[in-house]
């Protein structure tokens, strides 16, 4: 029996208070089953900045050097680094592991992949108008906003034709007269359209850059 009677406390929850926090906690993600809960709760991770994850599901992992199995969720990890390419490092993939551990389901696996980063070297002829005698920056400035957009994916091709069609319909170009993409990174393949095509945790960026511009009435 209670001794005295009750005091402090607050009133007890209406049913509509009681619906709306189940609303608002219903959307919380507090275990990993599905991809896109993986990719949030490896967000959260206490103590890490992390700029990009991607869950690459098996049928894409079939056509890759990776070990895998159904069992297996294999989560590419781009860490915070102010615009530097840098891997993830040990502590990274520890915290990672460790806080994932009790939130993903019993007999499932995590594996982490570090971004590849793979420099792309472009080299471009162009013949351009000549009332553009800015033609030049506006070539170099077009590339660099491809790569900037479009490359930002994990396992993103970099398009040979994506490339040539954004330059080709500048203003200031009359013609593109020639167009070559190349890169030194490892298991990069080329589709038969000139495509360089990424492992599954490759990040395209822009290497070297060779702008040839020719004035053309």
């Amino acid at each position: 029996y209670n001794k005295d009677n009750a005091y402090g406390g607050r009133e007890a929850e209406s049913i509509d208070e009681c619906f709306a926090r189940f609303l608002r906690e219903s959307k919380t993600v507090k275990r990993a089953v599905t991809n896109e809960d993986y990719e949030t709760m490896i967000r959260k991770t206490p103590g890490l900045m992390i700029a990009n994850v991607k869950v690459i599901p098996v049928s894409e992992l079939n056509h890759h050097d990776f070990k895998f199995d159904d069992l297996t969720v294999t989560a590419v990890v781009q860490p915070y680094t102010a615009g530097k390419r840098k891997p993830l490092n040990k502590a990274y993939l520890s915290n990672i592991y460790n806080y994932l551990e009790d939130k993903k389901l019993i007999g499932s696996r995590l594996n982490v992949l570090s971004p590849e980063y793979v420099a792309v070297s472009v080299l471009l002829e162009v013949a351009v108008k000549p009332q553009y005698i800015n033609a030049y920056d506006m070539v170099k400035a077009a590339v660099m906003d491809y790569f900037d957009k479009f490359c930002n994916d994990f396992g993103k091709p970099v398009r040979y034709s994506e490339l040539y069609g954004i330059v080709d319909v500048l203003e200031c170009v009359k013609q593109v007269q020639s167009l070559t993409i190349n890169t030194m990174g490892r298991r990069i393949k080329r589709s038969m359209y000139g495509d360089l095509l990424m492992p599954v945790n490759g990040l395209a960026y822009l290497g070297d850059l060779k702008i040839s511009v020719i004035t053309m009435d």
